[in-house]
Order: C-alpha cells, then sequence, then structure tokens
C-alpha cells in the first residue's frame, strides 16, 4: 500500500510552501487565490508524485512566471485570467471563471463578429 506517513510529509511540505508564499495562509488566502496555491501544487507535483521538494525553488518559480505574466499583460488586463491558461475547465469554473470567454472579450473590439 501507500506510505501514509510520507503522504502526511508531502502534504506538510505544501502546506509550508502556501505559508511561505502568503506569509502566514489562511483558509482566505486559498478561497481568493486558488489559482496561485493550484500554480504551487503543479510547481511540486506531478501526476500525483512529488518532483520539487525544495519550497525556495518552488516559490522562485512561482515568483518568476508572475513576472513574466505581467511582463506580457497589456495596461488593464486581468492577470489572473492570463494564469488560467494552465488550467482545466473545471478548475476554472471552481475559480468563478467562464472557460473560453476570455477570446470573446479580446476579440470583441476587432469586428471578427460572432465565434
Amino acid at each position: 500500500g501507500m506510505n501514509e506517513l510520507l503522504v502526511l510529509e508531502q502534504i506538510h511540505l505544501f502546506v509550508e510552501a502556501l505559508d511561505g508564499y502568503f506569509n502566514s495562509v489562511c483558509e482566505l488566502d486559498l478561497v481568493f487565490s486558488l489559482h496561485k496555491s493550484l500554480m504551487i501544487l503543479f510547481e511540486m507535483f506531478i501526476g500525483g508524485m512529488l518532483c520539487e521538494s525544495n519550497k525556495r525553488e518552488v516559490l522562485k518559480s512561482i515568483v518568476e512566471a508572475e513576472e513574466l505574466v505581467e511582463e506580457m499583460t497589456k495596461p488593464g488586463e486581468d492577470t489572473a485570467a492570463q494564469l488560467d491558461d494552465g488550467l482545466s475547465y473545471q478548475e476554472q469554473f471552481q475559480l468563478g471563471r467562464k472557460p473560453g470567454r476570455r477570446g470573446h472579450a479580446a476579440g470583441a473590439g476587432s469586428g471578427g463578429g460572432p465565434r
């Protein structure tokens, strides 16, 4: 079977990474910044396997990704929507976003008509 102590250790490592990012994480951080929490989770685990256990490296990668998104984002554009590109439809729905709607909003002023 699965090593339960190892699973608890991995959960603890994830919570420590969240704590490092949010500076004393609480439930509201997870509710209102779910996409950030998922970014941290996806940076640490791939296919259910722990791939990066160094919290500093995980947080460094997240900060680099956020800086890259901010560089590429036009003024007035929603950076959280940019980060949603890597999320599944279910995850976007859980964040309260409507999957596929960004393309409609971006193309509205281009005269391209309905899709």
